[in-house]
């Protein structure tokens, strides 16, 4: 999936929903050069609202990387990897799902780039985060894409209650 379920501290604004909806959609057509002007302003808007240290940033920076990855843009890719990798780090600890998922995307470009050892290094760090308990992860990983599909349907309330749970299961 090109966007990364975090779900920590959104703001109520729901524009934020909205670019995000526009950037799937976009991504979903191959329109990726739009979808990453569409992700440049929620990212901007988001070391606005948060600080550039927040995990909100440390989301959008990972999915500008994506969509910077697949249009050959593998050195601003790669920077913008590594920064979302160390927020999400610093804000979850090493062995968070949020951490894997930023491995992952990091991993696979670095891969592509013919990085081997480096791509190697991830990947083994991600293998390790997954072992520690992976039908934990996957059942955050359902909650929290149920999370997005209730906000993009405008239902608010549900996926209120069912991010408070995906958090009980990634605090677990």
């Amino acid at each position: 999936a090109l966007l990364m379920h975090w779900e920590r501290g959104i703001a109520e604004d729901t524009s934020w929903i909205e670019l995000d909806a526009q950037a799937v959609d976009l991504y979903q057509g191959g329109q990726y050069a739009q979808a990453a002007t569409i992700t440049e302003e929620a990212l901007r808007r988001a070391v606005q609202e948060f600080g550039p240290d927040d995990v909100n940033v440390a989301k959008y920076q990972h999915n500008l990387a994506r969509l910077y990855a697949l249009q050959h843009k593998e050195a601003e890719a790669e920077l913008l990897y590594q920064r979302s990798l160390a927020i999400v780090e610093r804000a979850q600890g090493a062995t968070h799902p949020q951490v894997a998922s930023a491995l992952e995307g990091y991993a696979a470009l670095e891969r592509a780039m013919g990085k081997v050892a480096q791509a190697e290094s991830l990947e083994a760090r991600l293998k390790k985060i997954r072992a520690t308990d992976p039908s934990q992860e996957k059942l955050w990983q359902q909650l929290s894409a149920q999370v997005e599909d209730l906000s993009q349907q405008g239902r608010y309330a549900e996926a209120a209650n069912v991010a408070k749970e995906a958090l009980k299961v990634a605090e677990e």
